[in-house]
């Protein structure tokens, strides 16, 4: 049994709901889901994967470390941690070069103040011998200049977050999902008692061919039923989302 599986399973003896786990946890709906189909995208990273496993079984009432275990023997790792790698050329020579600065600092420390020494008895003869033995330089006006503008700084641009929606459908309905570029994602029916939901970057389109069968969840907000029974809506939304959100219309035909 899947580590997905087993998250299901547990969560259904323990007799609570995906709801209840996500109010313990504060982890939301969708990505609980998706752990429970040993999909992990929407989690974030191997250590958020870890962390949210610990956090739900302890919210289910099971031992989470074999669950990590699992986790981590699927994903390439032991249970030791991270597999280990043999230093490289680079690394055994910057020893070397260590090494050899710690054996020979003493007689390197000395022989660069030598020189040092001198250059800084020099600069005090020279300033000495200046300041009573030559006639002071007259200061030469200039002609002004501009100082040149500092060049602009390019600053990298912030990462754009996701937007999620989710439908859960009260009667089967008919539902099509593109993304911000226009691919599709889903075109097919959400059965009744059932929910599908999306996640992608800048903004997802929903395309509803039965309004009042459904109810939308746009960024883990409930925004309930978005239109009348029967009706035909395309709908669409971004990361500040949830807004009210204004029906667009669409012919009867709707492009897939």
């Amino acid at each position: 049994m899947g580590i997905g599986e087993t998250l299901a399973a547990a969560r259904r003896a323990a007799g609570l709901t995906v709801t209840d786990i996500s109010a313990k946890t504060k982890i939301r709906e969708p990505i609980i889901e998706a752990m429970e189909q040993d999909d992990y995208a929407l989690c974030g990273g191997d250590f958020y994967v870890r962390a949210q496993l610990r956090s739900i079984a302890k919210a289910i009432g099971i031992d989470s470390a074999p669950l990590v275990s699992s986790f981590d023997e699927s994903h390439g790792w032991s249970t030791g941690g991270p597999p280990s790698r043999s230093p490289s050329p680079s690394s055994r020579l910057q020893d070397r070069l260590t090494a050899l600065a710690r054996r020979y600092r003493a007689p390197w420390a000395v022989a660069a103040a030598i020189p040092l020494v001198a250059i800084i008895g020099y600069a005090v003869f020279a300033l000495i011998s200046g300041a009573h033995g030559r006639p002071h330089p007259v200061p030469v006006k200039s002609s002004p200049h501009r100082t040149p503008a500092a060049a602009p700084v390019h600053r990298a641009a912030a990462p754009q977050p996701n937007v999620e929606v989710r439908v859960d459908a009260k009667r089967t309905s008919q539902v099509i999902v593109h993304d911000a570029a226009g691919k599709l994602l889903f075109n097919g029916k959400v059965h009744a008692r059932s929910h599908q939901a999306w996640s992608g970057p800048q903004r997802l389109t929903v395309t509803l061919h039965d309004a009042g069968a459904t109810q939308l969840t746009v960024n883990g907000k409930r925004l309930g039923r978005p239109g009348r029974p029967g009706q035909l809506l395309r709908l669409s939304f971004g990361p500040g989302d949830p807004r009210k959100a204004k029906p667009v219309k669409v012919p009867e035909q709707v492009t897939h």
